[in-house]
């Protein structure tokens, strides 16, 4: 048992205890942080704990990553369970994650699994120049982010995502209010939403509970997701044999893409999870090359369950990382001479379904709610299998959608020319890498293996694949799991390189990888220092060896961070504080509310374009609808018991019906937003002036009230 592990223990059970008997809203900022710090604790202990029930030997970094992803697939599935439950609230998440730790803590740990071939890196001499160089780069560039995201500490959600204010947070907001994964529908926009897998989001909804509705911490959910990534990145590339080096490399590749860092990394959405779950399929398909183990496919499941259960377009995804994981298998299988050729295939066909069985627990609950409601797994997207059709949209088809994003973009402008997204180096980087990295694996095919050709060819498969079937070009976002495992399978080339060409190689990939941070020479000061710090870190590393002093001053450490744990909260908890006071200064609007309410629960009617998000108040305590005004409110969202219709575009609006609709929802407010045109609802709240009072009008936003 691990001493830190031993002397963390009573803090973090303790904190979850707490939090399960005393509600966080309304509690000292600092208490809020010390629960959100113990619940993601306590998901990151059950994630190391199954590790090791999953007896995967693993490198520190791999256990690491693997324990922080195995950790998401536990949140998320607790999330389901408790949402269909209707009992998805903060207290009864943190009781449900105590009793997992606490049978994690007693449940016995079996023995290490003993003995798979871990892939062995290239052993070359270290060049402790070039190492430094590497380090110094990596920790420039972290220091810097770490500056961009405290530049953005008071920023609202939605800088740099339209999507996070439209359906990933407001999401999230309704099931705070509601307990339950019911789904909005929009009348303005995109209808698909309503329908997606929801992962992701539930992921920022774990954030979100221990602030008591602040949403501090949940408009910058993708950020730990994305830093999870990153290191999932380097270790593949280790996995794939490449040396630190080469891993390093790998990640820097990735980091000098603007769109993902900084930007799309402060964020609430999705688009950073897709390669945290592609990387992870990836590396189990290794894993299960030197060891084709049971713990390995449920490994290798949740990764890919995970994967198709945060965005549709893991269904994409999935199927050539699936045939990774398969060929991964079967090659394990051969090189490992188990038994005969039937044995063999019949364990091959167990731990593929293992691994499918795994998938479907993790990822297949939006799915499986879809094909109850709808009969059709995945609607809206008309679908036909063996000449049956199942029911869909046809607004929702790849032929419908594409006209409507104006002149088509082909791959050659989206891959080379959008510098403003990829960054000034990536067209002369990491693009040619890659398919210099699958011609390499293709020369190579048969020392390395079928597998690890798979993995390395997996980066340009999956961009074709999703150029193919994404109907949007204008933004580079859905191309990151691809970039993800294309920057792995460069860093095992250029590891490749020998000798001085290779170090000046390496070490001018960590010069490039600096050019979009200091770009604009914004906090050159600090960039300067980080860069020193680093590079005088690296050389520490290179020439000391630090294992003995860690060891024996360890619990000292450890117990200086806890007395420090107290203080930074409370400093952090008075930014929190900061944040809240300006978090509705973007939109007037919402701000006009939040005064007419004094910021008290109320319950308001949203009509207009797709960005109901705000007008949840500071601490999302307003229940906001979608107030239907051709049907019942049964059909105003969606869940397990509902519909598929919409409750806006049928043709029978009444105003009628939507006056009953919101008697019968209790709406005291009604704010309409105009995008290009008019509303209904507008005009007949100024047909109807004894009802309702314009007490706010920017021109763009209304607030009504509502007269009793």
């Amino acid at each position: 048992m691990d001493r830190p592990e031993t002397l963390l223990r009573p803090l973090i059970l303790g904190a979850l205890v707490v939090g399960c008997l005393v509600p966080t809203a309304g509690a000292p900022r600092f208490v809020q942080l010390l629960a959100t710090a113990a619940l993601v604790g306590a998901l990151a202990a059950i994630g190391g704990r199954a590790v090791r029930w999953l007896r995967l030997d693993l490198r520190r970094l791999e256990t690491i990553f693997v324990a922080g992803l195995l950790a998401c697939g536990v949140a998320v599935c607790v999330g389901y369970a408790l949402g269909t439950a209707a009992w998805l609230r903060p207290s009864a998440f943190r009781l449900v994650v105590a009793v997992l730790l606490l049978g994690a803590w007693a449940a016995p740990v079996p023995a290490s699994a003993g003995g798979p071939a871990l892939e062995p890196p290239s052993r070359r001499p270290r060049r402790s120049s070039e190492t430094a160089l590497l380090w110094a780069a990596l920790g420039a560039v972290l220091c810097s982010l770490l500056a961009v995201v405290w530049s953005h500490r008071l920023t609202p959600p939605g800088p740099f995502a339209f999507d996070d204010t439209s359906y990933h947070l407001s999401a999230v907001a309704t099931w705070w209010q509601a307990g339950d994964l019911r789904m909005l529908k929009f009348a303005f926009g995109d209808p698909s939403t309503t329908f997606y897998p929801i992962a992701s989001e539930l992921l920022a909804w774990v954030l979100l509970a221990p602030f008591g509705g602040s949403d501090f911490a949940a408009r910058f959910a993708q950020l730990p997701v994305a830093l999870l990534a990153l290191a999932g990145v380097a270790v593949l590339a280790r996995r794939l044999s490449a040396s630190s080096r080469g891993a390093l490399c790998a990640a820097l590749l990735l980091l000098a893409i603007p769109r993902a860092f900084p930007q799309l990394a402060l964020s609430a959405g999705n688009d950073m999870a897709l390669p945290l779950f592609a990387v992870a399929a990836a590396h189990a398909a290794l894993l299960l090359r030197g060891a084709p183990s049971w713990g390995g496919a449920v490994y290798a499941g949740a990764g890919l369950g995970l994967l198709v259960g945060t965005k549709y377009l893991g269904l994409v995804l999935v199927l050539p990382l699936g045939l990774a994981v398969g060929v991964g298998t079967a090659e394990g299988l051969a090189l490992g001479r188990l038994g005969g050729a039937g044995r063999a295939a019949r364990r091959w066909l167990a731990l593929l379904a293992l691994a499918a069985a795994s998938a479907l627990f993790v990822g297949g609950y939006t799915y499986a709610r879809n094909a109850s409601v709808t009969g059709n797994p995945v609607y809206p997207l008309p679908v036909e299998v063996l000449g049956v059709e199942l029911p869909g949209m046809e607004t929702a088809t790849l032929a419908a959608r594409r006209p409507d994003l104006g002149a088509p973009v082909s791959p050659w402008d989206l891959l080379w020319r959008r510098i403003d997204l990829w960054g000034p180096v990536f067209r002369w980087t990491l693009l040619p890498l890659c398919v210099l990295a699958g011609l390499a694996a293709l020369r190579r095919w048969r020392c390395l293996g079928a597998t690890r050709v798979l993995v390395l060819l997996l980066g340009p498969v999956c961009a074709g694949l999703v150029l193919a079937f994404s109907h949007d070009h204008r933004d580079v976002r859905y191309l990151f799991a691809p970039v993800a495992l294309a920057a792995a399978a460069a860093g095992w080339l250029v590891d490749r390189v020998p000798g001085r060409s290779g170090a000046l190689v390496r070490s001018a990939l960590a010069i490039a990888a600096l050019v979009p941070w200091f770009e604009d020479w914004q906090g050159r000061e600090l960039l300067a220092l980080a860069a020193g710090l680093a590079s005088a870190g690296a050389w520490w590393r290179g020439t000391r060896d630090l294992s003995p002093v860690v060891t024996r001053w360890r619990p000292a450490l450890l117990a200086l961070a806890v007395v420090a744990v107290v203080p930074s909260s409370v400093a952090i908890g008075r930014v929190v504080d900061r944040y809240q006071a300006a978090r509705l200064q973007r939109v007037p609007a919402a701000e006009a509310l939040e005064a007419s309410t004094a910021g008290a629960p109320a319950v308001v009617a949203y009509a207009g374009w797709n960005q109901p998000y705000l007008f949840a108040g500071r601490t999302l305590q307003n229940r906001v609808h979608l107030v239907p005004h051709d049907a019942a409110l049964a059909a105003m969202t969606y869940d397990w018991r509902g519909t598929a219709a919409f409750p806006y575009d049928r043709g029978g609006a009444r105003a009628a019906r939507w006056l009953r609709n919101l008697d019968a929802l209790g709406v005291d407010w009604v704010v309409t937003v105009v995008a290009g045109g008019s509303l209904r609802e507008w005009r007949w709240m100024e047909e109807r002036p004894q009802r309702f009072r314009r007490v706010y009008d920017d021109g763009s936003a209304t607030l009504w009230r509502v007269a009793r």
